[in-house]
């Protein structure tokens, strides 16, 4: 597996940013033939959460 590094940002009630942070993940990349990749991100057990309104 391979690492890369992206920011988490935090939106206040107002859409506007309050925190953000820098966090590492690790990803692979699975060819598909055809000359086309798919790139996978490692989702730790209870590590996701989304929210929409």
């Amino acid at each position: 597996m391979k690492l890369f590094n992206f920011d988490v940002i935090i939106l206040n009630e107002q859409g506007q940013e309050s925190k953000r942070e820098q966090r590492q993940a690790e990803y692979l990349t699975e060819s598909l033939g055809n000359n086309i990749t798919l790139e996978m991100v490692l989702i730790k057990s209870g590590s996701f959460m989304m929210r929409h309104s």
